[in-house]
């Protein structure tokens, strides 16, 4: 009687060691335009208005009619109103006009300065097309006393003072900072349009 017998030497179940995979979060800002101000040049302009800042360091363009008036900016062509100004995470564009006079921002009242051109803004905050201006402090958790006062005199009788309070321990910090700024603007003009032929009225 014909017999058949077939055996599997191969067992069904193959057991395969683990195998781990690491990978890192991608920036947010990655193949946006990112600018930040250098430190060194945040000190050279403390005493001034961040109006002047801008529109010496960075290729933004900053519309301004002198000290204490309107002040706006414009990145990448857009209007005042789609540039969003951050400090500290807190959006501080007006609300009514929709936009950020910066010449009411004092330098001094800040320690980093970084600029978001374009979509990149939209990781920071929300309506900055044309792109946003995050504003930061820095916290000192060192237990100590610091005290800065600073004071200019500039042409056209413009005087500022800049005062800074830092009173804390490595569990509380409690920072001051004070700034005022006064500018009589005296400039001379001369009137082409008056003459002998056309005297002042």
């Amino acid at each position: 009687m014909p017999g058949f017998l077939q055996a599997q030497m191969l067992l069904d179940t193959l057991d395969l060691s683990e195998v781990e995979i690491f990978s890192n979060k991608p920036d947010n800002s990655a193949g946006y335009k990112v600018f930040q101000i250098d430190s060194v040049q945040i000190r050279q302009f403390q005493t001034q208005s961040l109006s002047g800042l801008i529109t010496s360091t960075t290729p933004v363009f900053v519309k301004s009619y002198g000290h204490g008036s309107l002040a706006t900016s414009s990145i990448r062509g857009a209007s005042a109103t789609h540039t969003e100004v951050v400090w500290n995470g807190i959006n501080i564009n007006s609300p009514m006009p929709g936009q950020a006079d910066f010449s009411q921002i004092p330098v001094f009242f800040a320690d980093k300065i970084m600029i978001y051109y374009g979509p990149g803004s939209i990781f920071q905050t929300s309506g900055g097309l044309g792109g946003s201006i995050n504003i930061e402090t820095k916290t000192n958790w060192q237990n100590r006393l610091n005290v800065e006062l600073l004071q200019e005199v500039a042409s056209f009788k413009t005087y500022s003072t800049s005062a800074k309070i830092l009173v804390g321990n490595p569990k509380f910090q409690s920072v001051t900072r004070l700034f005022y700024l006064n500018s009589a603007n005296n400039y001379d003009y001369d009137d082409i349009s008056v003459s002998r032929e056309n005297p002042p009225s």
